[in-house]
């Protein structure tokens, strides 16, 4: 998934149990809108959809190439989803709540 600093979804790829919009912005809690307050950084986080198994959102906000001299930076966010039933075991445990279960997101219903 491709993001604008204003949330609206530029670029959007179907994945089973991940409700991206088709049209609008997403959730506002998923990493790809967190990383554009940490441009360049790569964020991961654990989440769980209603209805489908836990999943991984890794993204990094990236500044895309200037226009013109003297213009002001322009950023992108970037997300990508797996499935994290296999990847929890090697993720770090400050991507993790303290009670250790996953970040419960609402899935958007369009």
């Amino acid at each position: 998934m491709r993001s604008d600093p204003a949330g609206y979804v530029t670029k959007r790829f179907p994945l089973p149990g991940m409700p991206l919009p088709r049209y609008g912005t997403g959730c506002p809690l998923w990493a790809a809108y967190r990383a554009f307050q940490m441009p360049g950084t790569l964020l991961h986080q654990l989440v769980e959809m209603p209805g489908s198994d836990p999943l991984l959102l890794v993204a990094r906000a990236v500044e895309k190439e200037r226009a013109d001299y003297g213009m002001p930076p322009h950023f992108l966010s970037f997300m990508l989803v797996c499935d994290a039933i296999l990847l929890t075991a090697r993720l770090p445990r400050s991507s993790r709540r303290r009670s250790g279960r996953f970040l419960p997101v609402q899935g958007n219903r369009q």
